[in-house]
């Protein structure tokens, strides 16, 4: 029988990590390239100890959650917001983007030893703490990084010392914070932090990616004025492409018409105007004007104003999952 979401994530919390092996890896990748090259750690047993912490610190908390039928899973969704009990998952092997970018890790006879190389530090994403716990497949604890966290020689740094005293550092140090943006294990993924789970993966870059193709879809049904002033807003804003990469999932998208925007608008009373030019009705997108009533025309696309079945009143939402 095939692991399910809730099963995959019980087995997470109910491992014992007090003596397994604990690993940590740091990727790095400039912008034009798609899986991070993955370097380890060499560390004491002391700093071994000190990530086997935080692993069993932040798995203490769900433990408790799931105990008491607290924590809230859902699929995941590019633009949903999580609330504190809540984690999304997906399965792998449904986004090989992802998917890509962590391979590298399962081959550890091929990672080489951080040696603090200038590149490799200015491409630094995300560090990953591996928990290999005995007969299970091992469980890998993200955290979305930057290069800032390596501070060089230069400078005065003080660091807290005994019996109160203050102390300068003379040497480089790297540092690390006591939380997890999200978690896969048997091919599962947890979401937890969702921007910075966004951002140590470069989801949005693969959204960008395909930002013309999917306006360029809508503005063949539904034709658009200053068409290409949508889309360099659209590829500027991170908000208005999370939008654009719901909308671009949404079956009725090429069976949209006119009328069905122009109804919206009016039932509403949006800030989007459809003008004639040449015969022809088109969306008019305002490069000009303010940023929320740029987002409402993608607000529109994505079927976001709804009206309630008990009050009659009519709603603008910011997230909605389908029943």
């Amino acid at each position: 029988m095939a692991a399910n979401h809730t099963s995959v994530f019980l087995n997470i919390l109910t491992m014992d990590y007090s003596t397994c092996p604990v690993t940590v890896y740091l990727a790095s990748a400039d912008n034009n390239e798609k899986a991070p090259k993955i370097e380890q750690m060499l560390m004491t047993t002391k700093l071994t100890d000190g990530f086997r912490d935080i692993i069993e610190n932040i798995l203490k908390k769900y433990q408790k959650e799931m105990g008491g039928n607290h924590t809230l899973f859902s699929e995941y969704f590019i633009e949903s917001v999580l609330e504190d009990n809540e984690i999304e998952y997906f399965e792998l092997a449904t986004r090989k983007t992802i998917a890509d970018q962590i391979e590298p890790l399962k081959l550890f006879t091929d990672i080489e030893t951080f040696s603090e190389e200038k590149d490799f530090i200015n491409g630094i994403r995300f560090y990953v703490i591996v928990a290999q716990p005995d007969d299970s497949e091992p469980v890998y604890f993200y955290h979305y990084y930057t290069p800032k966290r390596i501070l060089k020689r230069t400078g005065l740094h003080a660091i807290l010392g005994i019996r109160g005293e203050y102390d300068r550092i003379e040497e480089k140090y790297i540092s690390f914070e006591e939380s997890i943006d999200c978690i896969s294990h048997d091919g599962f993924m947890f979401v937890i932090n969702k921007n910075s789970f966004q951002a140590m993966f470069h989801f949005l870059e693969e959204v960008r990616a395909t930002a013309q193709e999917t306006l360029d879809a809508i503005n063949y049904g539904l034709p658009i004025q200053n068409f290409e002033e949508l889309v360099q807003a659209v590829n500027g804003n991170q908000n208005m492409l999370r939008k654009l990469q719901k909308i671009a999932a949404k079956p009725y998208i090429k069976d949209l018409k006119m009328s069905d925007i122009r109804k919206i608008i009016d039932q509403n009373h949006l800030p989007v105007e459809i003008r004639v030019v040449e015969g022809q009705e088109r969306i008019f997108f305002n490069p000009k004007a303010k940023a929320r009533e740029k987002y409402a025309l993608l607000r529109v696309f994505n079927d976001d104003y709804l009206e309630s079945l008990m009050t009659g009143i009519d709603y603008e939402v910011t997230g909605k999952r389908e029943l």
